[in-house]
């Protein structure tokens, strides 16, 4: 990669090369090649916010000292990694060499590194920085959802032998529904559903239904013909067969053809989240801002986190984690942290990659955690800890305890239900006292 440098790049290579030197390290680091471009061309520092500040005072005197001539200095592993961001912007704008301002940009990736610390501390966005240096803002929305549902609904069984569980009701709506809301709700254009055999109520939902809609226009029930048409255009809707249950790794890498080369969202709906924002939108706004897959994580307490992916991270800004490792339904005495991975996740393209080469995990199945945690070796991963309440609808009581909460939000039913668990007799207790 570095004969892919300009001239002015490969020259803030061999400053930042006698920087490592000066301080007696073995490795060029970031801090040190950054010092380098502030000798270089300290212009184009002082065009990022903050950042010339930071290194006032740090940069070394210019002369090489005699000893340097000659002598190799690796790359650090975050060094190298900025190189790496480097290449690929200047591969974005159609150019093979990466210059001065492409190698800054890299910097700016490193959240350990003072340039990534002065991005946050001035909460610049890739894309403000994009039309800083290069004077055009590129940045790739996230059009696409994933949403995998193939699996057996064995944890509801009876009432899943012959229909999905993704189907089954909280109040008067199908569980997936909730999720599908979301994610159109948060600005996602298409719906892409992984399927399996007996999964076809699914799809039959989300259609038109001429003869249901007849009906009800004949009996002038126009309030439900709206919502029925409205389910129906709510948005474009793919699906994909996952002809074997093999986990939830392989169900996103199932969707690929369906996604193409583009990041995306992944959507569990068993995972019910009421939040004033929708918690997919929480998830691409930090997106937006790092250009870095992002997964929804929120702390478990206890032997219950031995149910979820946990992460071992460090917190950069308020709610967003720098994810340095993770690992898949961890013995509670092994978990990095009491925070877990919950079921919404917006990831690259390079994940299928990843996917493929993914053994079996945990549980028999290839596990999408696996995936990430491989990913993450190469690029910056994030957590973020969302606001608003999770519900599990995918265990019994986790379903039971949504399905009372949800109702007693709604305007319709939930004043003459509040009554009714007030006045209902419960064994051991004088009345039902709500739940905290």
């Amino acid at each position: 990669m570095i004969e892919r440098l300009t001239r002015e790049a490969r020259r803030i290579i061999i400053l930042a090369r006698d920087e490592a030197l000066r301080c007696g390290r073995s490795i060029i680091e970031p801090d040190d090649l950054l010092l380098g471009l502030a000798q270089s061309d300290p212009e184009m520092i002082q065009r990022i916010p903050g950042l010339s500040e930071a290194v006032t005072g740090r940069v070394t005197s210019p002369p090489e000292p005699p000893e340097s001539q000659g002598v190799e200095v690796p790359l650090s592993r975050s060094a190298h990694r900025a190189l790496v961001f480097a290449a690929e912007e200047a591969e974005r704008q159609g150019l093979r060499m990466i210059s001065t301002g492409h190698l800054l940009f890299g910097l700016l990736r490193i959240p350990e590194s003072t340039a990534g610390k002065t991005v946050r501390e001035k909460q610049l966005t890739l894309g403000m920085i994009r039309r800083i240096l290069f004077g055009y803002a590129y940045g790739r929305r996230i059009r696409k959802a994933v949403f995998p549902a193939a699996g057996l609904g064995t944890r509801f069984l009876p009432a899943t032998k012959a229909q999905p569980k993704e189907m089954l009701p909280l109040v008067d709506k199908p569980l997936i529904q909730y999720a599908v809301e979301e994610a159109i709700a948060s600005g996602i254009e298409q719906i892409i559903i992984v399927t399996g055999r007996g999964k076809n109520a699914i799809e039959d939902h989300f259609d038109i239904a001429f003869e249901l809609e007849q009906a009800l226009e004949e009996k002038g029930r126009h309030d439900q013909l709206e919502e029925i048409r409205r389910i129906a255009a709510l948005t474009r809707f793919a699906y994909v067969r996952q002809k074997k249950a093999l986990g939830l790794g392989h169900a996103v890498l199932v969707a690929r053809d369906l996604v193409g080369d583009e990041p995306f969202a992944v959507l569990l709906g068993d995972d019910v989240i009421d939040s004033e924002v929708p918690c997919l939108k929480q998830l691409l706004n930090v997106f937006e801002r790092y250009e870095a897959p992002v997964v929804a994580i929120t702390p478990v307490e206890g032997p219950a986190i031995s149910r979820f992916g946990a992460i071992r991270a460090e917190e950069v800004e308020p709610n967003i984690f720098y994810i340095y490792d993770m690992v898949e339904k961890p013995r509670y005495e092994d978990a990095p942290s009491n925070l877990a991975i919950i079921g919404r996740y917006i990831l690259t393209p390079d994940i299928f990659e990843e996917l493929e080469k993914t053994p079996i995990g945990a549980g028999g199945e290839i596990q999408l955690t696996d995936a990430m945690r491989s990913l993450l070796q190469k690029r910056p991963f994030y957590g973020y800890r969302f606001e608003g309440k999770r519900y599990d609808a995918g265990d019994k009581l986790g379903f039971l305890i949504a399905t009372v909460e949800l109702a007693l939000k709604r305007d319709d039913i939930g004043p003459a239900f509040r009554q009714y668990l007030k006045e209902l007799k419960l064994a051991g207790m004088e009345t039902w006292s709500g739940r905290e």
